[in-house]
């Protein structure tokens, strides 16, 4: 079998839970103990495993680089059945004597490495007492179904250039040389992508492939589909004469650029009132044009041979929705039936007005707001973009009900990128202010605190209130007073770093207490809240981990 290496910077990796059925076991399974490094790409897993070939302890880099939830304890798993595990892990597992480290594994979180030790590494846990599958995260188990499919978005080929980036603390901090260095970044792997197209010899057809569809990939992050579906043509060229194995999900893809190129022609993405709903899908949301046709051709073709894919039926299902044709012309065998989708309660419907309301707004994922930043009585909305060039912006809502962009007004377009936002009084001079939370999937970066100036204008204060001083990547962050002193703190819950909490000084700025409070755990955090659970009048902290345990 060919290596597929060279297709993990283009791949998205989707893991969908799905219970299996229980197999008797015919002997009771001795429980196993093992550590583990994940990392986010192939040739970092491959930098791991040269830094333990060195000498580097496996404990002390698993707590450094691991986004697993066991980098805390070192990476390690255990007492587990060896039956407990995925497929993948019993496989990288098998043969291994204590002390001895597995090549590189692919798994759902990541690529992985793995190292066999003895129970004595764990202290005092018990393996007689400790309960079936007892530290085994959800990701690790074999109750999971996991499917490799293509993201036709270049989004992710961009976020792995930017965590190669050396010496990059200036970028992080600076949100302006940050936006700089993704779009250098963007124009130099365009370059690479040409020179290596440019003199195909000696290239291996699955690598010639990969090229071509992270070619597509970049014209489709810039929106010219046209060009990636081209891009994508190639790729597909090569895996129906060279590489089989490759076309079944060369034709999800361009199935899925087509119907992406239908939409966008179609005003679907920037203008999409009500046809972005499935209810005006099933009455033909889009004109019957050439690439709705061709992704149901590519779809179709796909079920074919793998007629079990759930995914690429329901795909299937709403291009015919899309072109009109949905249920009549689904081939029997993958129609999703009408009564799928029929409701016995009337729940109504919600109209969109965003357009003719003045919120006409078009970005990637990002953060909203809708609150009263200037006192008058009327909701405003604040959206932000994961995108690190694209700044926030702020629409006043006015007495007749419309809205208007003020964001140059105000200072707040000097404020780039954020996956989320947390508006609060945290100086307690009765205006909102706002905290933009970055990094989430991506890389550290800085967070941003801005001032609401109760004049229409605002302030960055972050620098100043002590809250740059680590960088981390979140979108999970609280406002609670945690001391009782009427004061708003802050509590952060970071990815693959130690959780924050900014204790407020009452002067504007905050001090990290996590450490003396307890509360610096690391793990993925994806949620956090607070409230007062055991009614003792102080708040308690709620923390939602992507993989691992809530805390």
């Amino acid at each position: 079998m060919k290596s597929r290496v060279g297709l993990t910077a283009a791949v998205l990796l989707i893991a969908a839970l799905v219970p299996l059925r229980s197999q008797p076991q015919s002997a009771p399974q001795t429980a196993i103990f093992f550590r583990i490094i994940v990392v986010e790409s192939a040739d970092a897993a491959r930098r791991v495993l040269d830094q333990l070939a060195t000498g580097e302890n496996f404990v002390a880099l698993a707590q450094k680089v691991s986004v697993d939830p066991s980098a805390a304890t070192g990476g390690l798993v255990g007492p587990v059945q060896i039956s407990d595990l995925r497929g993948e892990l019993r496989t990288g597992l098998e043969g291994l004597r204590v002390g001895e480290l597995s090549g590189v594994v692919r798994l759902p979180t990541g690529f992985a490495i793995l190292k066999a030790v003895p129970a004595e590494e764990a202290g005092p846990v018990s393996v007689a007492t400790a309960p079936a599958g007892a530290g085994i995260m959800t990701a690790l188990s074999a109750a999971g179904g996991v499917k490799y499919v293509f993201d036709i978005s270049g989004y992710i080929e961009t976020v792995l250039s930017l965590r190669q980036v050396k010496g990059r603390a200036d970028a992080d901090e600076n949100l302006p040389t940050l936006c700089q260095v993704r779009k250098q970044l963007f124009a130099s792997a365009q370059g690479l992508v040409a020179k290596t197209l440019s003199a195909p010899a000696g290239v291996a057809p699955v690598d010639l492939a990969v090229t071509y569809f992270l070619k597509g990939q970049l014209h489709s992050y810039e929106g010219q589909m046209a060009l990636a579906i081209e891009a994508f043509e190639q790729a597909m060229r090569i895996a129906v004469s060279d590489e089989p194995d490759l076309r079944p999900q060369m034709e999800e893809a361009l199935g899925v650029a087509h119907l992406h190129k239908a939409e966008m022609e179609n005003g679907v993405f920037h203008t999409p009132g009500a046809r972005c709903l499935l209810f005006e899908h099933m009455n033909g949301g889009l004109a019957n044009n050439a690439d709705v046709a061709k992704a149901i051709e590519y779809f179709t073709h796909y079920l074919t041979e793998q007629p079990e894919d759930l995914e690429v039926r329901w795909l299937l299902n709403v291009a015919h929705m899309f072109a009109g044709s949905y249920p009549d012309r689904v081939p029997k065998a993958q129609l999703i039936p009408p009564g799928a989708f029929t409701s016995a309660e009337d729940v109504g419907r919600f109209v969109d007005v965003a357009a003719e309301s003045g919120l006409a707004s078009f970005g990637a994922s990002g953060g909203v707001i809708v609150d009263d930043f200037d006192n008058d009585g009327r909701l405003d909305v604040l959206t932000s973009s994961i995108e690190s060039c694209e700044p926030l912006r702020l629409f006043k809502r006015a007495a007749n009900g419309l809205f208007s962009e003020q964001s140059a007004k105000t200072g707040l377009r000097d404020q780039l990128g954020g996956l989320n936002m947390l508006q609060t009084d945290y100086n307690n001079d009765g205006n909102l202010d706002i905290l933009v939370l970055r990094g989430a999937w991506e890389t550290p970066q800085r967070k941003s605190l801005v001032r609401n100036n109760g004049d229409g204008t605002f302030t960055d204060v972050t620098v100043a209130s002590g809250l740059t001083k680590a960088l981390t990547g979140t979108q999970a962050g609280v406002w609670t007073d945690i001391d009782n002193d009427g004061l708003l703190d802050l509590f952060v819950g970071n990815e693959n770093s130690p959780a924050q909490l900014f204790r407020n000084k009452g002067d504007g700025t905050f001090e990290d207490i996590a450490g003396k409070a307890g509360v610096n755990r690391s793990a993925f955090s994806k949620g956090v809240t607070a409230a007062d659970y055991d009614n003792d009048g102080w708040q308690d902290l709620y923390v939602s981990n992507l993989g691992g345990t809530p805390a």
